[in-house]
């Protein structure tokens, strides 16, 4: 869950730090921000209420993991494509794709301090929320600090109005492809994750006061 966080809030600063770069000059008008991040956010919302009937049959291990790999198809079609209907399309997809990933990551979270609980015998609470509180920090800064890196590497100039070739390159790579890497990650951190077989008898057992091998 650890590397699954770092990971998100990663992507969010690289991927949301190169958008109105990348409708600015990859796309040639950065008047499309607006709607490109508009649509994005819409379908996130529409889809964070959808998502607790959702977790009513799907487990919120396998939500995340799904809402990561439908997130990957919108990051790829982002960075296949500069057309502003396909890209549009993208941050639809983009859109519920972190919507079942942020209604579920926390909840992924807080299952893996209960099941350490169990396991180890004692709580965990307060190490495993600031694990969540320094995988914001970091992962956000590092997401931040990677975006002008990979904008540096490809000579990106703020002050032209026409980038390079390689800027362009550079913008579509912290669009699109560096975020593909870090959903592909969630995505594998969540097939590993499979604290949802063990749940029920975690919560069953707890409630008894009682911890693993008792």
């Amino acid at each position: 869950m650890v590397v699954s966080l770092f990971a998100m809030y990663f992507m969010m600063s690289c991927f949301f730090g190169s958008a109105v770069y990348f409708t600015m000059y990859n796309m040639g008008n950065d008047g499309y921000y607006a709607m490109v991040s508009n649509l994005l956010s819409i379908a996130q919302i529409v889809t964070l209420f959808i998502t607790p009937f959702l977790m009513k049959k799907i487990s919120k291990r396998y939500l995340f993991m799904g809402g990561m790999a439908v997130a990957t198809v919108g990051f790829v079609l982002s960075g296949l494509t500069t057309s502003y209907s396909l890209i549009c399309l993208s941050s639809v997809i983009k859109g519920i794709g972190f919507g079942c990933g942020g209604a579920t990551m926390f909840g992924c979270l807080q299952d893996a301090i209960t099941y350490g609980e169990w396991y180890n015998g004692y709580g965990t609470a307060g190490m495993g929320n600031a694990a969540s509180s320094f995988c914001m920090k970091v992962g956000s800064g590092v997401g931040t600090a990677a975006l002008g890196w990979i904008l540096a590497a490809g000579g990106f100039d703020a002050q032209l109005k026409v980038q390079s070739a390689s800027a362009l390159s550079s913008i579509s790579i912290a669009f699109a492809w560096v975020p593909v890497i870090t959903c592909v990650i969630c995505v594998i951190c969540m097939a590993f994750f499979n604290v949802d077989k063990y749940y029920a008898k975690v919560v069953e057992d707890l409630s008894q006061g009682k911890h693993r091998g008792e």
